[in-house]
């Protein structure tokens, strides 16, 4: 099973938010996006945890951009959608009453929130508001809190304290694994075990020296608060009655040492992996019927490798499943993952259908998802390659600058300062694609994917007689955008093109940078890199313009230093404002 669609109105910051997700969710965006509450919406839904209190919302909880005062029109509303457990028996009996569709079976669960239905007159104060719990869009098909506790939310929040959660019984992961152990022990094993506790304790207290401490702890109770008032109080390892001595078992690291002596980041790993095995055991006892495990800023206090390896585990454990391999992790029977992260080694790791995307308006959030993108099992295929731990930060920016490789990534940050443009600042992250396949990343990120604002860089590649290459690869990008032109004028395509954020060159970057000007700045690169006297004396005239540096010249020592490797240093070299025009223009409509 799995949330196939959210909608939420009016709640906090969002409007109207309506999306389709897929079978783990993956949340980004800027802070103050609404992550949180976005999960909040949820729990407001499944969460069993969550009081009528909590329920109760407040004035300051409706949407911003409501005219106050509330009117009884005014409510706030979130419906989840439930898809794919026609083959769960257990999931059928709970949800079979709330379906909005047979074929393919989908079940929804909703919550409102807004002035009581028999008011005669607008909300005024609190008591004018109650909320209901409904399913299969009906607002007479009440949802039992059973549902609730069987189908429900466990939120792990970004302030947790994996150590105390471990430590406290109440809401250990450990408990039900423990509990579901030590169901399979013989009771006269338990009882043989409390008796060896009782006796190890009796040989201590027994000590005189602890007598007496204890004594004189009484003693000193009694003193300060009466004998009616004071506790009797002694000294023990641990409870010697057998079921209390389970609920005082506790992990220990290597040479006996307690959690608290662990790193927050190995906390919270612990904590991950007992709660995988929680939530199976929970499932096979048939406490509950199904989890969705949402975690807010699952990378805090984790090491880059040790996100990617955890959380791999989670969110491929169901694609694994579904191509018969053994998946590992949290079984995709009983779990579904729900992660919000700032991240790009969670990304990098995230399976492409699984990214919601949130992006903060004037007065509301908007959200995309690519859980229904256009993309061919060979474009998810490349895009999960591509999206490393670099390129996965482009899911985060405000805008991107697609450039073809190691060069202009080099090049264009400092070309930019230079121009006046912080590009941290504005949001802007520049990704190289190492090649000329922009199409994968169009289809992602373009107006029909996550729409993020973006421009591409590309090479005019000409060649000779024919048509330069860079002509077809705009054509094709315009063809997934707003349309190419049927022209097959290399300039009005081109023009096109830049119409649509995709830039051109003049033949290629290393030549265009030769050509605007940048010669002194060029000379101070190649003079780092030649190694003989009379080789950097021939580069320094070639500065003062004594001996002329042709462009083929220039092309072969790039050639032989590497293309990244001097488009780096040449960076440190630059100090004007001298820059390609293709790129000053793509910075601008970028901008802009």
């Amino acid at each position: 099973m799995h949330i196939s669609r959210i909608q939420i109105r009016n709640f906090r910051n969002f409007k109207d938010l309506d999306i389709e997700t897929g079978k783990s969710i993956v949340v980004v965006g800027e802070n103050q996006s609404g992550k949180t509450n976005l999960v909040y919406a949820l729990r407001l839904v499944l969460d069993p945890t969550l009081s009528d209190d909590d329920r109760q919302l407040r004035d300051a909880d409706f949407w911003d951009g409501i005219d106050r005062p509330l009117t009884k029109k005014d409510r706030i509303e979130v419906h989840v959608d439930l898809e794919e457990f026609d083959s769960n028996n257990a999931l059928l009996v709970s949800l079979g009453d709330f379906l909005i569709s047979s074929d393919p079976m989908v079940a929804r669960l909703s919550y409102s929130f807004g002035a009581k239905a028999d008011l005669e007159h607008d909300p005024q104060t609190g008591s004018d508001f109650d909320f209901e719990m409904y399913g299969g869009g009906d607002q007479s098909q009440t949802v039992d809190p059973t549902v609730r506790r069987r189908i429900r939310i466990d939120v792990l929040n970004a302030l947790r304290d994996a150590e105390n959660d471990i430590g406290t019984w109440r809401r250990s992961p450990l408990r039900p694994v423990v509990e579901e152990a030590v169901k399979r022990i013989d009771r006269t094993t338990l009882d043989a075990i409390a008796e060896n506790v009782a006796t190890a304790t009796d040989s201590l207290t027994g000590v005189q020296e602890i007598a007496d401490l204890s004594d004189s702890i009484n003693n000193r109770f009694s003193e300060m608060v009466g004998a009616a008032n004071a506790l009797s109080l002694s000294f023990g390892f641990a409870p010697t009655n057998a079921e209390r001595l389970i609920h005082s078992l506790r992990l220990f690291m290597g040479n006996g040492r307690s959690l608290s002596d662990a790193s927050l980041g190995s906390a919270n790993v612990l904590y991950a992996v007992l709660k995988s095995l929680e939530l199976e055991t929970l499932a096979t006892q048939g406490a509950r019927d199904y989890t969705f495990l949402a975690i807010e800023e699952p990378e805090a206090h984790l090491h880059p490798h040790l996100q990617r390896l955890l959380y791999s585990s989670f969110l491929r454990s169901r694609d694994n499943q579904e191509d018969g391999d053994d998946p590992g992790g949290v079984s995709s029977d009983a779990v579904s993952m729900i992660l919000t992260t700032h991240s790009p080694h969670i990304v990098s790791i995230t399976p492409v259908r699984s990214l919601v995307m949130l992006r903060r308006t004037d007065l509301t959030t908007v959200a995309t998802s690519t859980a229904h993108l256009t993309l061919s099992a060979t474009d998810v295929a490349d895009l999960e390659r591509y999206i490393n731990v670099s390129r996965g930060e482009a899911l985060f920016a405000r805008s991107i600058l697609f450039v073809e490789g190691d060069a202009e990534q080099y090049l264009v940050p400092t070309l930019a300062r230079l121009l006046g443009y912080d590009l941290d600042q504005l949001g802007i992250s520049v990704t190289s694609v190492s090649g000329t396949n922009f199409l994968p990343y169009i289809k992602l990120f373009g107006p029909k994917g996550l729409n993020i604002p973006f421009v591409i860089l590309t090479d005019h590649d000409p060649q000779n007689d024919r048509k330069p290459l860079a002509f077809s690869r705009v054509k094709k990008l315009l063809q997934n955008l707003a349309g190419a032109p049927d022209t097959e004028d290399v300039d009005e395509m081109f023009r096109a093109g830049r119409e649509a954020g995709v830039f051109v060159n003049d033949h290629t970057l290393e030549a265009d940078i030769f050509d605007c000007g940048l010669l002194p700045a060029v000379c101070d690169a190649l003079s780092d890199f030649v190694g003989p006297k009379a080789e950097k004396q021939k580069v320094a005239k070639w500065k003062t313009g004594e001996i002329v540096l042709t462009k083929d010249e220039f092309l072969g020592y790039v050639e032989s230093i590497g293309k990244g490797r001097f488009a780096q240093r040449l960076a440190s070299k630059l100090i004007d404002t001298t820059c390609p025009e293709y790129i000053s223009a793509a910075l601008k409509y970028l901008v802009s």
